[in-house]
């Protein structure tokens, strides 16, 4: 059976919720993955709110926060100022190495049982779940990303990886300005190029990449539902006993893993918590600050909060679903919450929660007024 004191650094009322969450990563058929600026904390990296908040020093002698300085006036206006701060988020993310948390997650997406596999929404832009080995046909970086570029005009939809150099360096002697000789162009049409980053009120952005993560990701869930439909079907006509007496869900065997999201810009919270609210469907919210859930979702067993830190959480899940492969068992208070989580939750109205799914995919590059990392 596995220990309830197997890890004595974990406070007692966080245990509960890391069994339950390592038995759903056991059953899962499918898994989402989710992340906001909490899951770069352990690697060094600051949020932009909160207790880790943290961004690029000339700021406060500017006067500035980081909604001020994440526009993209600042290009036309003082390009040399915009890419000293997008060079110093470049040069944090590029040499910034991801902890063993992103391993961890990786590995559990390889041993999920649905054919689809796994995929992961992510609103950070520094590029760590690709240079953790993340496939880039199951990624979604919802806010874009600072390892590609386009045009500040833009003259086209289209974003591209810089290339050696493309990173201009500051100006010598100076900590707010790059060198003005070594900014990044358009290759198109010659104008000054910025990274491809959804930033505040920016109707700049080009949307070309996004588009496409969109459309898979749009695929993933629609591969997921169509399973489930057929699963439906085969289930009814089956002549055995211990076939369920009522129909799966659209998306019954998804869990969603939710790491290091904040409330601020709630994207990947308000997603999670839509595809959540399908039949069969399960969250797990790994977050130390925002530990709140949804009533409906909480009180029908369906999610829970594991209310650590993003490397310490996914550490203390992998340990104990290492065990549960193993065959260890769960203490019985925590499976007997673990099958009440299908047994008494209610079944969503798919129609609604699909007319939240368009205001997702709808990409309001346009009129965005938040943004994180």
């Amino acid at each position: 059976m596995v220990d309830d004191s197997a890890d004595e650094s974990i406070a007692a009322d966080s245990v509960t919720a890391v069994q339950t969450a390592a038995r759903w990563l056991l059953e899962a058929e499918a898994l989402l993955v989710g992340s906001g600026a909490g899951m770069g904390v352990d690697a060094g990296l600051g949020t932009f709110r909160g207790t880790h908040a943290g961004v690029w020093p000339p700021l406060e002698r500017h006067g500035l926060d980081y909604a001020d300085v994440c526009q993209p006036r600042w290009f036309e206006e003082d390009p040399a100022f915009a890419w000293a701060f997008w060079g110093h988020c470049d040069r944090l993310y590029t040499q910034t190495q991801t902890h063993g948390g992103y391993d961890l997650v990786k590995q559990w997406a390889d041993q999920v049982k649905h054919k689809a596999g796994a995929f992961c929404l992510t609103t950070n832009i520094d590029g760590h779940w690709r240079k953790a080995g993340w496939p880039e046909r199951a990624l979604l970086e919802k806010h874009g990303s600072c390892r590609l570029l386009q045009c500040s005009k833009p003259c086209s939809d289209e974003a591209w990886p810089p290339a050696d150099g493309d990173v201009p360096p500051l100006a010598e002697e100076c900590d707010d300005r790059a060198e003005e000789a070594r900014l990044p162009l358009c290759p198109r049409c010659g104008a000054i190029a910025r990274p491809n980053v959804l930033m505040f009120g920016d109707s700049q952005f080009a949307v070309g990449q996004h588009q496409l993560q969109l459309a898979r990701y749009k695929d993933w869930l629609q591969g997921m539902r169509s399973k489930s439909k057929f699963q439906r079907r085969s289930l009814k006509g089956a002549a055995r006993r211990d076939a369920p007496e009522r129909s799966r869900g659209p998306l019954s065997g998804l869990v969603c893993v939710e790491i290091g999201a904040g409330v601020a810009v709630a994207t990947v919270r308000r997603e999670f918590e839509r595809l959540c609210g399908f039949e069969g469907a399960r969250l797990i919210r790994v977050n130390p600050e925002h530990t709140s859930l949804p009533k409906a979702l909480a009180r029908s067993g369906k999610a829970v909060c594991v209310p650590l830190g993003a490397h310490e959480a996914l550490r203390a899940i992998d340990a104990v679903l290492c065990k549960l492969r193993d065959g260890d068992k769960l203490p019985l208070r925590v499976r007997a919450s673990t099958a009440s989580t299908m047994a008494g939750a209610e079944e969503a109205d798919f129609g609604r929660l699909s007319s939240a799914e368009d205001d997702f995919f709808e990409p309001d590059v346009a009129t965005s007024k938040q943004h994180c990392k």
